[in-house]
């Protein structure tokens, strides 16, 4: 009886360990596609800022030029 207990305690323990380890493994998961996601955003906030920027930049050009004639 006792051993059949002990089997159950450790299929039991092992059942939870296996759950936390899934567990964690789908935590870390998060968090890479996280990170992916914060980069993937930040690299285009990054690339239209720089389209902006270009721009604007071009259209200031040809107005001075514009003002310069």
């Amino acid at each position: 009886m006792t051993s059949i207990y002990a089997i159950y305690e450790t299929s039991t323990l092992s059942v939870v360990i296996a759950r936390d380890l899934r567990l964690s493994e789908a935590l870390t998961n998060l968090r890479r596609y996280r990170v992916i996601n914060v980069v993937f955003v930040v690299v285009v906030v990054v690339v239209v800022v720089v389209i902006v920027l270009v721009r604007v930049l071009s259209q200031g050009r040809t107005q001075l030029a514009y003002c310069r004639r």
